[in-house]
């Protein structure tokens, strides 16, 4: 339900976020909650979302995912 309540637009090609801040887009480097390991949970036909671009953790803003190149 959180990931879905940050997602803005979703026409099932790309899929738009309001990133909070806080929230990393990407994990690694220690970081265990990320928004990018939730995005299996927005598959639509096969397709999972993928990042475009990214946000630091502590940005908050607008972040594009595409479910295909």
């Amino acid at each position: 339900d959180y990931i879905r309540s940050l997602v803005i637009h979703d026409d099932g090609d790309l899929v738009i976020f309001n990133k909070p801040q806080g929230l990393a887009s990407q994990g690694g480097g220690g970081v265990e909650h990320h928004i990018d390991a939730y995005f299996p949970l927005l598959e639509k036909d096969g397709l999972i979302p993928r990042l475009i671009h990214r946000l630091d953790r502590d940005t908050s803003g607008i972040l594009l995912t595409a479910r295909s190149a």
